[in-house]
């Protein structure tokens, strides 16, 4: 969807993704949606160059493998490069446009990968879109977007939607007590964004969390 709004001649896409069989799965339904738009990356991204390990995982299993972290280089699994948004992309891969959006699903490394692009964000002040369902090291990703001039908001859909592909009726995603499960988000509108949501509450203070929401 991020690639077809981006246009074919309009602009790129770069993708993100260390887990080997996710990357392969990634890449064909880049093609087979023609979408040569987009660059695609077997890696993982972080605040500093280096090396990263993702944990032994069998993939033949269901499983969210969305939700697999990263470990330290070292650990067991299977070793990946990490890079840095500012030195992979570079300012001087950004078209006129601009840079618009950085979208962030990380497990937790949220505020690492903004660090590591530190200059684009300061330079191109993209919208920001990352996930914070982590409550120990949201204050500290909240305080780093605040300090780089962004009001933010939360942002909670549900995983479940009645306008799904297959028409199904029946939320399966719910929690051991029956609840319907979240998607817990912050959405950090820079400056030149203007946001006129109801349904999303302002983020005002680091500490701030999404259940007194």
């Amino acid at each position: 969807m991020l690639a077809k709004r981006v246009g074919r001649n309009d602009g790129r896409v770069h993708a993100f993704e260390p887990q080997q069989p996710l990357f392969q799965l990634m890449c064909a339904n880049l093609a087979l949606n023609g979408l040569l738009n987009t660059h695609a990356w077997n890696c993982a991204v972080d605040e500093k160059e280096g090396y990263l390990a993702v944990p032994p995982t069998n993939y033949e299993r269901g499983y969210n493998f969305g939700g697999i972290a990263m470990a330290s280089d070292g650990a067991k699994g299977y070793r990946v490069q990490a890079v840095t948004l500012d030195e992979a992309i570079g300012a001087e891969q950004i078209s006129e446009a601009g840079l618009r959006l950085v979208k962030l699903d990380v497990e937790g490394m949220e505020l690492a990968v903004l660090k590591g692009a530190a200059s684009l964000v300061t330079t191109f002040q993209p919208v920001i879109y990352t996930e914070n369902n982590i409550r120990e090291k949201s204050p500290a990703l909240i305080q780093w977007l605040m300090d780089a001039g962004y009001r933010l908001f939360w942002h909670l859909p549900f995983m479940f939607s009645k306008q799904n592909f297959y028409g199904a009726t029946e939320n399966p995603f719910r929690d051991n007590a029956g609840n319907p499960i979240l998607s817990v988000n912050v959405l950090a509108a820079p400056p030149w964004l203007t946001v006129d949501r109801a349904d999303m509450q302002s983020i005002n203070d680091p500490d701030d969390w999404w259940r007194s929401v």
